[in-house]
């Protein structure tokens, strides 16, 4: 199976809102960490990916989501964040 790193940020949203987000990835039994108003998600397939979008829309939330189609030669660069955190985030965009 295949794995897909993407980058999801929300934007102008409610406590309600950013909870519906939650509930829909753990809904979809989708790997993902969050980081303040940032969450980093693994998708399984690009079918998975256009369905998580559809999910989103359908909130009616603003956001913004980035998929990595292609990780090959990608790094992920960070300062202040903790160790296990960065270790997580890496697993599931590479």
């Amino acid at each position: 199976m295949s794995a897909y790193g993407n980058i999801f940020n929300l934007y102008n949203h409610t406590e309600q809102q950013l909870e519906a987000v939650k509930s829909v990835l753990s809904n979809m039994h989708l790997n993902y960490e969050v980081v303040e108003k940032t969450f980093f998600i693994e998708t399984t397939s690009k079918k998975n990916t256009r369905e998580l979008i559809k999910e989103f829309k359908a909130l009616n939330v603003n956001f913004m989501l980035f998929h990595n189609h292609i990780s090959d030669g990608s790094k992920l660069s960070s300062n202040g964040f903790l160790l296990d955190k960065i270790i997580r985030i890496k697993k599931i965009l590479f």
